[in-house]
């Protein structure tokens, strides 16, 4: 299930830190209850050993500049903020809230006056998909000295599509059973990515941005366009949106 909401500021313009998911993420947590909101920041869905919150946020969409002094961006009303997931109590219920009390992003509250959502039904083996929030692909390796140290791939690279392909079949089997069967997923870039470096809490992230031709079983199209691509979904990376 989707969820796309029209929010206005008081003031036409406003401004907010450059590196904001985690600004996002922590207001839509704070409107669920207490008991999901703990689940899934704590525990989560969990398959083969992996937790996976299953929602997916996009950036903010709008008119909008870099303030390089301020380190901000600056928006013109109205904004835009897409969400997915599987779980529709959690639709639902960000849903009521937002349109209720509004989004807080710091200091700034959004008040929602629009809402538009439908339902993911993908029946197709292929489909056309464009980034709303930058997908992320990366491994965790061990130095000689036993620390770790992250290693993130581009959408150029084989262990990219490889990576985003075994998350989102995690992702399918949480969805539509764990003993369900699911072949690679077939990713192919249309055009050129563009590469995003994130600031998350104080965690240097690095995404790409772009088109991306999914190819496969049209379950997993489904779970992607529910559950996002690639990973950190529930910091506001991977969601995408099918090109008709």
């Amino acid at each position: 299930m989707r969820l796309t909401l029209t929010l206005q500021c008081d003031q036409p313009i406003f401004e907010i830190p450059v590196n904001y998911n985690h600004l996002v993420q922590a207001a839509l947590y704070r409107n669920l209850s207490p008991d999901f909101a703990d689940f899934l920041h704590n525990q989560g869905f969990m398959v083969n050993n992996r937790r996976f919150a299953l929602f997916v946020f996009s950036r903010l969409m709008g008119k909008s500049e870099f303030v390089p002094q301020n380190k901000t961006i600056r928006f013109q009303n109205p904004v835009r903020l897409a969400i997915a997931s599987p779980v529709e109590p959690f639709v639902h219920d960000t849903a009521q809230l937002l349109m209720k009390e509004g989004l807080q992003v710091g200091p700034i509250l959004l008040r929602a006056t629009a809402l538009d959502m439908q339902l993911v039904q993908i029946d197709q083996p292929e489909i056309v998909v464009e980034t709303l929030s930058p997908v992320v692909a990366y491994s965790t390796l061990l130095r000689p000295d036993g620390r770790k140290y992250t290693v993130y791939f581009n959408p150029t690279e084989s262990d990219f599509i490889r990576i985003v392909s075994e998350n989102l079949i995690r992702k399918g089997r949480l969805m539509f059973g764990e003993n369900s069967v699911f072949q690679p997923l077939v990713i192919r870039t249309l055009g050129r990515s563009r590469k995003q470096i994130v600031m998350y809490k104080n965690t240097i992230i690095e995404a790409y941005s772009g088109q991306f031709v999914l190819q496969g079983d049209n379950r997993l199209l489904q779970t992607a366009l529910e559950a996002g691509l690639g990973s950190k979904n529930s910091a506001g990376f991977g969601m995408i949106r099918q090109r008709l």
